[in-house]
Formats: C-alpha cells, structure tokens, sequence
C-alpha cells in the first residue's frame, strides 16, 4: 500500500472513530434524563424548574378532564395534575417553617392545576395563547418562561440559596 493510500485509509478510520465517539455521547445523553411517562402525572414529587405553563382551574374536575387532552398534544411534553388537596399539601411543605403563612392559607383559596412542559422547540407563548382559547374551563393560563423564572427567582428568600441548574428536560 502507498502513503497517498495509508493516509487516506487512516483518515477514513479516524472519520469513523469520532462518528462512533459523537454517537455514544449522543446515547449516554439521552439516556440519562429520567423517563418520561405517558399521560398525565401527579406533580408531587417532581421540581419543574424549566419553562412550562400552569393551567389553573375552578374544580378538581375540571383539571382531571382537560389533562387527557393535554397529554394528546404533540406539542406538550409532559403534564402533571395538582388537586386542590394536593396544592394545600405543596403549601404547607413549602411554607413548614412560617406558621403564619399556614395559618392564613386554606386548601379552599387554592387552585387545581395542570404544569405542563412543551415539546422541545414550541414556542411557550404561542402555545399559552392556542390553550388559552381551547381549554374553555380554564381559569388562567401562565406561562413561565425566562423573564418569569428570573422575577421568580429575586422573590426566593435567601435562606433558599441558589438552585441546582435545570436540566434539558425541564425537571430535577
């Protein structure tokens, strides 16, 4: 075999290495966010900390019957159910240390919602908007993207400390 040949084979080989190398990292990654489930989840026991909607509604039922078609949407990526109970729940974890706080809220002045998070590359207000006007039951809409999480953010009180970073998929 001539050198022209040898560098061309090497070049070949060295091609196909770094192809196999992207592909193994392109597998690890995709294989370590969590699973996602299908259908709708209950959101105890998941930190959504990426861009998502929260969809508030008057009833339990209402929310337990928009979520099916929620998780039907090719442009949502996860829904997760909060009910009234369980918002009451949330609360009073979030708020343990502040008793004055607890003592003022109530289950009853809470909402039933859905989180959603959107398939990757829809665009998060236009998608607030469409639900919007679909969801006929829904109460509000929010979207919480960028500027919101940041707002969000400076309301933390310090005793919080800095979040862990969001990962790709939305949630911790």
């Amino acid at each position: 075999m001539n050198g022209g040949k040898k560098r061309l084979l090497v070049g070949a080989i060295a091609v196909v290495l770094v192809a196999a190398a992207v592909a193994v990292v392109l597998i690890i990654r995709s294989t370590s966010e969590k699973p996602v489930a299908h259908g709708p989840q209950p959101l105890a026991g998941h930190d959504v900390c990426g861009y998502n909607l929260v969809v508030n509604f008057k009833t339990d039922d209402q929310m337990q019957t928009a979520a099916p078609a929620m998780a039907a949407d090719p442009q949502i990526r996860r829904v997760f159910t909060e009910t009234k109970h369980e918002a009451w729940q949330r609360y009073q974890k979030i708020f343990a240390h502040q008793p004055d706080l607890i003592a003022v809220g109530s289950e009853r002045a809470l909402s039933p919602s859905l989180t959603i998070l959107p398939a990757e590359g829809v665009n998060l207000y236009a998608l607030r908007d469409r639900l919007t006007s679909q969801i006929t039951q829904a109460d509000k809409v929010n979207a919480y993207g960028p500027g919101e999480l940041a707002e969000l953010m400076t309301k933390l009180p310090p005793s919080t400390g800095k979040p862990e970073p969001c990962p790709a998929s939305g949630e911790r």
